[in-house]
């Protein structure tokens, strides 16, 4: 009596996967539709990570004049030792002085005002 009993197991369970078979279909139809759902909400990420890009604190205050930028960098050098010190070190001396300026555009002014107080 064992055995067919078992195998009275086997049938039923081959009539219950039969039943999930129609089910994982109709599952399946509905995943490309949930597919489609996350493209539509990572383009709105995309959208929304644009404003990672831009700064936190907007700078308000007036970048430093060309002369102010010059009279820093002049201080500095008079500090500085000239055999050790090193143009990104000058540059971003001056970069920490003015923490509220963005001075990535005045950099080349920075490095042209160096090399003309040190010669």
């Amino acid at each position: 009596m064992g055995p067919p009993k078992k195998k009275a197991k086997k049938a039923a369970l081959d009539e219950s996967e039969s039943d999930e078979k129609p089910k994982k279909k109709k599952t399946a139809a509905s995943k490309p539709a949930a597919k489609s759902k996350k493209a539509d909400s990572s383009s709105d990420r995309r959208d929304a990570d644009d404003s990672d890009d831009e700064p936190l604190i907007r700078r308000t205050k007036k970048p430093p004049s060309e002369e102010k930028l010059k009279e820093t960098v002049r201080r500095l050098l008079e500090e500085a030792n000239l055999e050790e010190v090193t143009m990104k070190q000058i540059c971003q001396k001056v970069f920490d002085m003015y923490p509220e300026n963005d001075l990535t555009s005045k950099k080349d002014y920075i490095k042209e005002t160096v090399k003309s107080l040190i010669t």
